[in-house]
């Protein structure tokens, strides 16, 4: 992703060229490179029906149009607010559910995998699997709780509630998460039970 793509949103036309908008554009890489895959994994995980290339393009021009206005230590959370409001506001466009299938498909088995790569890719595997099967509301808050490891603060701040019901919602979506996980384990016995019965 290139600040050149972005330079005419800051309408950066005339007044400080020089110095302004070289340390903007040093800055505004600078964060590209430490959240863009974050953001990918993200958009890709919580809003599976929303199309990812497009909500990130915007997500970081946003960044580059407010890069002044956002401090260092609030640009985690503000990505995903942007996110979240662009899946909400923006992006309508339905897209295939590709976390499941893009992870797996990482941890394909291969003649190198040990016995506990297997057990960590078939977990991997039950795990996406049941989230897959939540609610957005329920994915979206333990996606930003265990894989992008925001606080219930952060949580409360980029879902406009308070912490206290942030972690009420994340307790309701985490045993929902393991009751649908245990169903996913099941399944394999139950066809096998299934299948051995005499017709």
């Amino acid at each position: 992703m290139s600040v050149d793509s972005f330079r005419r949103g800051r309408g950066d036309a005339g007044g400080d060229i020089g110095g302004g908008i070289d340390a903007a554009a040093v800055r505004f890489e600078a964060l590209v490179r430490e959240h863009h895959r974050s953001i990918h994994n993200h958009v890709r995980v919580c809003y599976p029906s929303a199309h990812e290339p497009a909500v990130v393009n915007a997500v970081f021009a946003l960044l580059w149009q407010h890069l002044d206005d956002i401090p260092p230590e609030a640009v985690r959370t503000w990505l995903r607010v942007a996110a979240r409001h662009e899946v909400l506001n923006g992006s309508r466009e339905e897209q295939r559910w590709y976390a499941l299938g893009d992870r797996v498909a990482r941890l394909a088995p291969g003649e190198w995998e040990s016995s506990s790569d297997i057990d960590h890719r078939m977990e991997l595997e039950a795990v996406m699997s049941a989230l897959s099967t939540l609610s957005p509301a329920d994915r979206e808050v333990l996606v930003m709780s265990a894989f992008d490891g925001l606080s219930s603060s952060e949580l409360a701040e980029i879902l406009g509630i308070e912490p206290a019901a942030v972690k009420t919602r994340l307790s309701r979506a985490r045993a929902r998460l393991r009751i649908a996980v245990q169903q996913i384990e099941r399944w394999p016995t139950e066809e096998k039970r299934h299948e051995q019965r005499p017709v």
